[in-house]
């Protein structure tokens, strides 16, 4: 199974499951989510992840590489600034951490997804492609605007009719990425 498809089974079943969860009980949904911005531990961890995620990613990344050669080991440099940047992020940029380390996945996550579509060749890879560059776009507004999370969680919790929709939205949105994972599957087999 390729990179895509994981991906995009596991954006399906997110999207499931916060569609499903947030149909079951809306009150509980809506007091996890609007304590996620400032929800200091998830916001550790998913920073972690962030640049755990983002080392990864630069180690791989040839003009990183050709750059940090002339100053010294690409790999020694990634070894002693990825835990000087975890430090530098938990210590200072603690302030609505966890929206902004959301925003960093969703910033992270369309790579598997555009690195993924260009094995395929058919006209549904535009489709993927669309959907990565609008989660960046979302990532971007999430780092430098986290409050726009809240704001959201707000937006869609004024009404009950606003709220059903969202998560029907959401399980659409899992239907659809589920289906674009079996036929990426279905292309690349």
């Amino acid at each position: 199974m390729s990179g895509l498809v994981i991906c995009l089974l596991g954006l399906a079943l997110l999207m499931f499951v916060v569609g499903v969860a947030g149909l079951g009980s809306r009150e509980t949904t809506v007091k996890v989510l609007l304590s996620v911005p400032r929800n200091m531990w998830l916001g550790r961890i998913l920073a972690v992840v962030c640049l755990l995620w983002s080392a990864w990613l630069l180690k791989d990344a040839p003009l990183f590489m050709q750059v940090v050669s002339r100053f010294c080991s690409p790999v020694t440099a990634l070894y002693v600034l990825t835990p000087i940047a975890g430090f530098l992020v938990l210590r200072y940029l603690d302030e609505l951490l966890a929206a902004r380390a959301l925003g960093g996945i969703m910033l992270l996550v369309p790579t598997p997804l555009i690195v993924g579509a260009r094995e395929v060749d058919t006209w549904w890879r535009y489709v993927i492609l669309v959907v990565g560059y609008a989660m960046v776009i979302k990532g971007v507004v999430l780092v430098l605007s986290p409050f726009m999370l809240r704001k959201g969680c707000e937006f869609w919790n004024k009404s009950t009719a606003r709220w059903y929709s969202m998560c029907l939205v959401a399980l659409g949105w899992g239907v659809f990425f589920g289906a674009l994972a079996l036929l990426a599957g279905r292309q690349l087999s």
